[in-house]
């Protein structure tokens, strides 16, 4: 069901829809997000004028048993939305192979792909169709090649966990790096964030907290990135105090720039009445601090960041969401942890802002770098 939400929040941002899947006939698709939408909107008619294009995987992945990794190498598009039909004449298309078209006209034989900056489109994929012919390079492949293809874009990748064990260590975390998002198996968000992953952290003990921070970082320096510890709580002597008892090497990585800690107490009183240039500033210390060592290779910068919390406790809730939505911009190449407690954001008024929190991040975590889902539905 969560799919078919995803799909129809996208019906309510004008972006046009991609199905693909063996799982479930056209008819099946149709059904499942006439039900979804509760007539917000006429779903047969959207599929009629190519704002929905649902695809069976020899229609969108294969030409018989060949991957189509030359996807991206036609000629032009039509572009489809909820309100009004675009032409684009320096952009791209793929036109959908006739092979078990079924009855679909030609008309909606088109890859609905925005490439104009502006509009944009989602995707739901089926790729339980690569494992069931067991073409595990062609999946690579494809992931690979998908990942810049679209812009800008919102899409899901379905995997069913038992077929994941048929892939390589290697390969998995490939994938993992192709995502934003990698859901169940054992994946630690703060262990290997995807480049930038912006995350919620939910503890519910400030040791949980702590341990959450000093694991997310130190595994950071130890791989050679940036790490940025920004918290309005640092002036206090006894927190600084127990985290840097809790980093490695904590004086010597502060000495070669490794790790930067961040006051964000002026960066607080800036939020509160709406000034987000500080962190504008911040943003380009960060960049700056990265790519001044010409010999590190690894570029991503960690950063923890406690400001937006502090806003939130203190019910200054759409400067909260204004800087979680300054954050979800991925000012730099990097991983973001936003932590909040648990507790918090169970109570009222606080939880009437959790869906516009969610929606300013891409995933939330347990303190032990685990998804959580409950609050996705």
């Amino acid at each position: 069901m969560l799919v078919f939400i995803f799909l129809i929040e996208g019906l309510e941002n004008d972006e046009s829809i991609l199905f693909v899947t063996d799982d479930l006939s056209k008819e099946e698709v149709i059904e499942r997000l006439v039900k979804t939408c509760q007539d917000l909107f006429d779903i047969s008619s959207l599929v009629n004028d190519g704002v929905i294009t649902i695809l069976s995987s020899n229609q969108w992945y294969f030409s018989g048993n060949m991957f189509k990794s030359g996807r991206q190498s036609s000629s032009s598009i039509e572009i489809k939305s909820t309100s009004h039909i675009l032409t684009h004449k320096n952009t791209k298309i793929e036109n959908v192979n006739n092979n078990n078209d079924d009855d679909d006209n030609s008309e909606n034989r088109h890859l609905i792909v925005p490439l104009d900056g502006n509009k944009k489109f989602r995707a739901f994929y089926d790729m339980k169709p690569f494992f069931e012919k067991k073409n595990y390079e062609a999946l690579l492949n494809y992931e690979s090649t998908q990942k810049n293809a679209f812009r800008p874009a919102y899409t899901l990748c379905a995997y069913e966990v038992g077929l994941m064990q048929e892939i390589s260590p290697e390969a998995f975390t490939t994938l993992v790096k192709d995502h934003t998002l990698i859901n169940e198996m054992n994946y630690d968000a703060l262990i290997a964030p995807s480049t930038n992953m912006h995350m919620i952290l939910l503890y519910d003990k400030q040791n949980d907290l702590d341990k959450a921070i000093s694991a997310y970082i130190n595994v950071g320096l130890k791989r050679g990135q940036i790490c940025v510890h920004a918290s309005v709580s640092l002036s206090n002597e006894g927190y600084l105090k127990n985290f840097s008892s809790r980093i490695k090497n904590y004086e010597e990585n502060l000495e070669k720039g490794n790790l930067i800690v961040v006051d964000l107490v002026p960066y607080y009183v800036n939020a509160m009445v709406g000034n987000l240039e500080s962190f504008n500033l911040l943003k380009e210390e960060m960049i700056f601090n990265a790519n001044k060592d010409t010999n590190r290779k690894d570029k991503h910068i960690r950063l923890t960041a406690d400001c937006a919390t502090l806003l939130l406790k203190n019910k200054h809730f759409e400067e909260c969401i204004n800087l979680e939505n300054w954050w979800h911009k991925k000012p730099f190449e990097g991983s973001y942890v936003c932590p909040y407690p648990k507790s918090l954001l169970d109570q009222y008024p606080f939880n009437a802002f959790l869906s516009r929190l969610i929606h300013s991040h891409d995933v939330i975590i347990d303190s032990n770098g685990k998804l959580i889902h409950e609050y996705m539905v």
